[in-house]
């Protein structure tokens, strides 16, 4: 395989990686926000909590990103 072909296809893989990353991220927020506007008088406790479930999220999307140039080094 042409080598030019292989960084291609690693930064396609890449990109579904993020995208992935951001729909985890909206299934997070989306249930968040409705509960928010069901009860504001609670959001303000939850909304650490939404934080602390979009990160695993948002690490493995940079996981996903930093991996191909963490294997070329």
């Amino acid at each position: 395989m042409n080598p030019e072909a292989a960084k291609y296809i690693g930064a396609g893989l890449a990109a579904i990686g993020m995208g992935a990353a951001a729909i985890g991220v909206g299934q997070i927020f989306g249930p968040f926000l409705s509960g928010a506007l069901r009860n504001p008088s609670a959001s303000d406790a939850q909304f650490g909590r939404a934080f602390i479930g979009a990160a695993p999220a948002g690490c493995c999307s940079d996981a996903m990103v930093d991996h191909p140039k963490r294997a070329n080094a």
